[in-house]
């Protein structure tokens, strides 16, 4: 689609260019298949996005869970140590 296939602006309507309402109707939905499909492609992106980061926390967790349990071990071993 070129610039002349677009329907009229008002500085066309000054000069006299018009267009049919059946172009501008085909126009409008050509406009709104592509805005749906960028949106679509996105809301794609975003679940991507989202799985990943869900994944990754559920990692970070599970590394803190190990961090304080190797943690408690140390101090277990510590004061084992201590005692006679």
């Amino acid at each position: 689609m070129n610039k002349k296939d677009l329907p009229a602006t008002k500085e066309g309507m000054r000069t006299g260019m018009t267009c049919t309402a059946d172009h501008v109707v085909k126009v409008i939905e050509d406009n709104t298949e592509r805005i749906l499909t960028a949106l679509g492609r996105y809301a794609h992106a975003v679940e991507d996005q989202h799985r990943a980061v869900a994944i990754h926390g559920r990692i970070l967790t599970e590394i803190q869970l190990q961090l304080q349990d190797h943690d408690q071990r140390i101090v277990r071993l510590e004061a084992s140590r201590g005692q006679p």
